[in-house]
């Protein structure tokens, strides 16, 4: 077996061929095969890394320099931040319990960010259904896209962990650290649940989109040249700012969209009801409630999550009902008017709603991470020619996405159709423009 330092030297000489390769003689398919090929070898040393970090502190090597932990050693002989060898100690401790896992990290079939993402859904609660389901979960991560890979993780969470967290533990977890810098500048941390986090992701989003709104007129005076976080900076301030001055002490509540069932509302209430008397829960038609919720992301009658997907648990959701308002929402019912037909050309707030909850809050431009609040109603077969304000004409995109697309023909049809359930459509696209993505400092 080769020494350490030996296969470590090899490491190097094969980087540092890496390092010398001329990119610039590559083509595109090349280049992209490059590109993908040094994200599984970055996976890789990272699961490597990881399991180096929790074995060599298992054997107390920290002692080799008289000093009390591995984050001291490895910061003293390499001058790291001991902030990331505590990381890697971390999930390495943690991947140790997980094989399947660990061997999917260290194969590069899955990242290191899959690794965290997974290692969150581990809690005592969800841990014995946690182990059993490593195979169904590494395939997740491997195989599908990570906006699908999240939404499978959370589905999951939501059935092995039905009870969630009390209201005790999330009042618990909350925090908001603030600290000010040396040179005078101010970071920070927070953690919040599910309704108050996207209640406060609403809240900046929306001010962020109107300042995006102004430094995208040349003409305004207040127009800046500020990029995407600068902008949730400033708008984070100044949502603070005019919230701390108004003169009635009242401060600003945004919309948080949820969508849930009736029949999931009342089988929540009859829960709570039932577990504060002490007595079997049972339903409103007599029968006993068992613990599945039975909450399913494809049934609208069991849906219980917020507009773009991320599960909730009913118990939340009934925390809000004395200070919601309620609305109702039909999808696929003859009681809602989902067809304007070619009299309306902009789809109302009852058909933007209603495409919103059948997306999950998602633009139909593949992997576009833009958030619900800018995203637009639009119509499938363009209005100019012929096509109807419609549910069943319509779909899902964000402002510069939908401004890109002008009057063309959808780009991908078929994608589009396997994400949304939507029939796919016969039609072509002259070759990608370039469109601007919301986050690359040309969108909101």
């Amino acid at each position: 077996m080769e020494s350490p330092t030996t296969v470590i030297d090899r490491l190097r000489t094969a980087l540092t061929d890496a390092a010398i390769v001329p990119l610039s003689c590559w083509n595109r398919d090349e280049l992209a095969d490059w590109v993908c090929g040094l994200q599984t070898v970055r996976a890789r040393i990272d699961g490597l890394l990881c399991a180096a970090t929790a074995e060599a502190d298992n054997a107390s090597v920290q002692a080799l320099d008289g000093v009390r932990t591995l984050r001291q050693f490895v910061a003293g002989r390499g001058h790291i931040n001991p902030a990331d060898i505590g990381a890697d100690l971390s999930l390495g401790r943690w991947l140790r319990d997980v094989p399947v896992i660990a061997a999917a990290l260290s194969a590069g079939r899955i990242t290191r960010r899959h690794a965290l993402h997974l290692r969150d859904l581990d809690n005592p609660r969800s841990h014995r259904h946690f182990v059993d389901a490593q195979e169904y979960l590494t395939a997740a991560a491997a195989d599908c896209s990570w906006e699908d890979f999240v939404d499978i993780c959370n589905r999951w969470l939501a059935n092995a962990d039905p009870d969630g967290t009390l209201a005790d533990e999330r009042n618990r977890e909350r925090r908001c650290t603030i600290t000010r810098q040396g040179d005078g500048s101010t970071t920070g941390r927070f953690r919040l649940d599910t309704i108050e986090g996207a209640a406060v992701r609403a809240a900046v989003e929306r001010e962020a989109l109107r300042l995006f709104r102004i430094d995208a007129d040349p003409t305004n005076p207040e127009a800046r040249h500020r990029n995407h976080t600068q902008r949730t900076a400033d708008a984070l301030v100044g949502l603070i700012t005019r919230g701390a001055t108004r003169p009635d002490g009242t401060i600003a509540a945004p919309l948080v969209h949820v969508v849930v069932g009736l029949p999931v509302i009342e089988e929540a209430m009859c829960r709570a009801a039932a577990a504060e008397a002490g007595t079997i829960a049972v339903g409103p038609d007599g029968r006993p409630l068992d613990d599945d919720l039975g909450i399913d992301p494809h049934d609208p009658l069991r849906r219980c999550e917020l507009v773009d997907g991320t599960p909730v648990h009913p118990n939340q959701v009934l925390g809000l009902l004395g200070v919601a308002t309620i609305r109702r929402l039909v999808l696929d019912a003859d009681s809602e008017i989902l067809d304007l037909g070619r009299d309306i050309r902009n789809f109302p707030r009852h058909l933007k709603d209603a495409l919103l909850a059948a997306g999950r809050g998602r633009c139909n431009e593949p992997h576009c991470d833009a958030p619900p609040v800018w995203l637009e109603a639009d119509h499938v077969i363009p209005w100019a020619p012929s096509g109807r304000t419609a549910t069943a004409n319509g779909q899902i995109r964000c402002t510069p996405s939908n401004q890109a697309k002008s009057n063309r023909p959808d780009p991908h049809p078929a994608r589009r159709a396997a994400r949304s359930g939507a029939s796919p459509m016969s039609q072509t696209l002259p070759p990608d423009t370039g469109s601007p993505h919301p986050r690359d400092g040309t969108g909101p």
